[in-house]
């Protein structure tokens, strides 16, 4: 998100059209199950009402990881478990689309063991025990009118890991059995596309908060915070049929690390001009790729701290 041409990539999970459900399991070789559930239902939308929709899915993985040793006579130590869940639900009225996601990881596994190391060498076996991930997300789309689109969405992600090995007892930092590593995340974006006079504009902007209290692993023990804030304007103009396609964009990124000290100020100017087929022909399938070329121009400029 924030790149002056490109905008925002939104990604939309499949949501349930009918009430139905499947159940899926496997046995693999290396001594690995696992399976999966999902239910999922929908309803309304008669008489051009509200529609509804509500899905669950859980999965389980487990993994032994090969029998066999690597050259150095040490254990791949590939090993993994993994439970998940997912819950999705939205509502549609109008114009007005909302969705909320839940999504929950409670994993531990294995770090592959090197083959390089000489045999006469004890495998420190590492291991990420437990690694749990919790993710939130709520976005809705308001179609005002024709031609005018308005996109958010609001996330927060929490993750929790320890990692454990015999090498790990040397670090300042270890607790508690291992080097905890702990994230939080919150993001917020928005953006609005306007058609209008032969022209598309698209405006938005989005906030970053990210804070480890605990340190990331290789910096144990150093609490980082971080907030970026960015912007973006783009224009874009088609002419000849479509065939040519005139943009001009902006970005603000503004950083600020540690405590909210200011790292820098980040300006993006970009020029872009993109010629193929028109618009006719793209319809009828006559031209692949639709785009035969693309001709850009971009300027960077970022400030000092």
């Amino acid at each position: 998100s924030g790149a002056p041409t490109d905008g925002f990539i939104v990604v939309r999970t499949r949501r349930a059209q009918r009430t139905g459900g499947f159940v899926r399991s496997a046995l693999e070789s290396n001594q690995t199950p696992s399976g999966s559930a999902w239910l999922g239902t929908a309803g309304g939308g008669a008489n051009g009402g509200g529609r509804a929709y509500a899905s669950a899915l859980l999965s389980y993985f487990d993994t032994a990881g090969p029998d066999q040793a690597l050259a150095n006579g040490h254990a791949y130590n590939v090993a993994r478990h993994s439970t998940s869940g997912l819950a999705q639900a939205g509502y549609s009225r109008g114009r007005l689309d909302l969705n909320a996601m839940y999504f929950r990881d409670v994993s531990r596994f294995q770090v592959p063991n090197s083959s390089v190391i000489p045999g006469t060498t004890t495998p420190d076996n590492w291991e990420m025990d437990p690694s749990r991930t919790n993710l939130l997300v709520g976005s809705g789309i308001m179609r005002w009118a024709r031609g005018q689109t308005t996109l958010f969405s609001l996330s927060h992600t929490r993750t929790h890991q320890k990692l454990n090995g015999s090498g790990s007892a040397a670090n300042a930092n270890f607790v508690d059995g291992g080097l905890l590593n702990d994230n939080r995340t919150t993001h917020l974006n928005a953006r609005h596309t306007s058609d209008a006079l032969g022209l598309r504009v698209t405006a938005g902007g989005d906030v970053m908060l990210w804070h480890t209290p605990t340190g990331q692993n290789s910096y144990e023990g150093i609490e980082r915070e971080e907030r970026i804030t960015s912007g973006f304007l783009q224009v874009e103009r088609r002419v000849f049929g479509d065939r040519l396609a005139l943009d001009a964009g902006h970005a603000l990124l503004d950083f600020l690390l540690d405590q909210f000290k200011n790292l820098g100020l980040t300006l993006v100017g970009e020029l872009r001009a993109s010629f193929g087929a028109d618009r006719e022909s793209r319809r009828n399938g006559d031209a692949e790729p639709a785009h035969l070329g693309q001709v850009r121009s971009c300027l960077l400029y970022t400030s000092p701290s």
